[in-house]
């Protein structure tokens, strides 16, 4: 996705979110299931955005990753029934 930010004039950057850091396993699997479902969230929002502008590649490539967070959520979902 930076290839599309420079593109359009930007300046690619990343900085990771700052999150707590829990002692327990479970706290930190309910932690990990809340921030993939934040990015789910987030990257649905600005692939509409993205749909909006006419970005169809970005759209599709956030869509995608949305769906990998939406995976990832379940995949926790499930670890923390078994806890």
């Amino acid at each position: 996705m930076t290839d599309v930010v420079a593109d359009r004039g930007g300046d690619p950057t990343t900085k990771p979110k700052e999150f707590d850091k829990l002692d327990d396993l479970k706290g930190m699997v309910e932690l990990d299931l809340k921030m993939e479902l934040s990015d789910v969230d987030n990257y649905t929002k600005h692939s509409k955005l993205a749909e909006q502008m006419g970005l169809t590649e970005l759209k599709v490539k956030l869509e995608e990753m949305a769906a990998d967070e939406s995976r990832h959520a379940r995949e926790l979902h499930r670890i923390l029934k078994g806890m």
